[in-house]
């Protein structure tokens, strides 16, 4: 996949009927410069729509200009990953995230990129299924910083709204994504810290990176085997934390975060 070309030429087309709007109300004066404008600017909302949504079926294809490279791949990751029945308070949560992404943006920055995002979220709705992986490999190669933590943060916080104790299992499932996605490791820990603070995964609790090869994960093991068995120190915390690392290495040695 080849990168494209992004910056003003972009901007500009996107924008290309409110531009032409302006201009040719100008003979008319400022109320036919504003009112050309603002029937520009209706065109250049219907268009970028009908952009996203072919861009929904061949993602492979062009990008809609946008204020963040990368954030439709984003929205859309975050709101595929979810049940077609999408409750409304999880909508509400990921314009919430979207709203905290755009705000450090000038004005024409957040105003000028369509589509807008609830445009995005509605078109979301009634869109047949996506190439999820091909949106990932756009997200990874061209999207933007602020984009994959968007990414990360809503995959989370969808998470966190469950009201269920982070497993594991799904702290694996959900960290695969972003790795695919180009979501570095530190996003991935510091945004999870926010919506679960102070859980740990089985490679934290072994001092390991995840992915770690087996004969590392078993030295880990024997490591904090002989610090924290009960039968060589005091009962307690100690013991705590011996049933702690023995249940990550089984998880690990079993698979389970592979």
């Amino acid at each position: 996949m080849q990168p494209r070309r992004r910056g003003p030429s972009s901007l500009a087309g996107a924008n290309a009927g409110l531009l032409a709007g302006m201009v040719l109300g100008a003979p008319a004066g400022l109320f036919g410069v504003l009112a050309g404008g603002l029937l520009g600017y209706m065109l250049d909302s219907v268009l970028s729509e009908r952009r996203f949504r072919a861009w929904l079926a061949a993602p492979e294809g062009r990008a809609p200009c946008e204020a963040l490279p990368g954030l439709l791949a984003a929205l859309t990751l975050a709101r595929r990953r979810e049940d077609r029945a999408f409750p409304a308070r999880r909508d509400h949560l990921l314009e919430d995230l979207l709203l905290a992404s755009l705000r450090g943006l000038g004005l024409p920055r957040r105003l000028l990129p369509r589509p807008h995002p609830a445009a995005v979220l509605a078109i979301l709705d009634e869109a047949p299924p996506c190439d999820i992986a091909a949106l990932t490999r756009h997200l990874r190669l061209e999207g933007g910083p602020d984009a994959r933590l968007l990414l990360a943060e809503a995959l989370w916080a969808f998470e966190a709204a469950e009201g269920r104790a982070l497993t594991w299992v799904k702290e694996t499932e959900l960290g695969k994504v972003m790795e695919e996605a180009g979501v570095e490791p530190l996003v991935q820990l510091m945004t999870r810290e926010a919506r679960f603070p102070g859980w740990k995964s089985p490679w934290e609790i072994l001092g390991l990176e995840p992915g770690s090869p087996p004969e590392e994960l078993r030295r880990a093991w024997r490591r904090l085997s002989k610090r924290w068995h009960p039968d060589l120190r005091a009962a307690g915390d100690d013991a705590a934390r011996f049933r702690e690392a023995k249940a990550a290495f089984e998880a690990l040695s079993g698979g389970a975060g592979k």
